[in-house]
Formats: structure tokens, sequence, C-alpha cells
């Protein structure tokens, strides 16, 4: 079976990489399951 793909929104990355609040801890799940090969992640 394929893997998910998602559209990450440039505002993802930024919260991600500026570990903005509330939106860090989600931002970090979607990295993670990218790093692990669980989805693929797009910008």
């Amino acid at each position: 079976m394929d893997k998910p793909k998602i559209l990450l929104d440039t505002n993802i990355v930024i919260d991600f990489l500026q570990k903005r609040e509330p939106f860090y801890p989600l931002a970090k799940q979607l990295f993670n399951a990218i790093e692990a090969k669980e989805i693929d992640g797009y910008l």
C-alpha cells in the first residue's frame, strides 16, 4: 500500500524551525513521520 502524501504549507516548516507554539508539537510529529518514511511530505 502507498504511503500517505501530504503537502506542507511553508508555515508548518517555519513553525517547526522556530519552535512556534502552539503549533510546534504537531509540526514535529509531521517531520518525525516524514523522517521515519511513514508519510511522504511535499513543499
